[in-house]
């Protein structure tokens, strides 16, 4: 009998509510992904920002 139950039960869930909580879960852990990435280039780009790679200079040279 336990078991007929277990079946009964399935058969009444709402799937929808699944649905909907994988779906915030998906939205929420993007923006939370794109807030970290945004996080780490930003302070990235700061630690880096005065360590541009210098001009290379470049002297046409005259042709003998």
């Amino acid at each position: 009998m336990a078991h007929d139950h277990a079946a009964l039960h399935h058969q009444a869930h709402d799937h929808k509510a699944d649905a909907r909580a994988a779906y915030m879960g998906l939205i929420f852990g993007a923006i939370a992904l794109l807030g970290i990435v945004y996080t780490i280039v930003h302070f990235t780009a700061k630690k880096f920002e005065g360590h541009a790679a210098p001009a290379a200079q470049t002297t046409p040279s005259a042709p003998h």
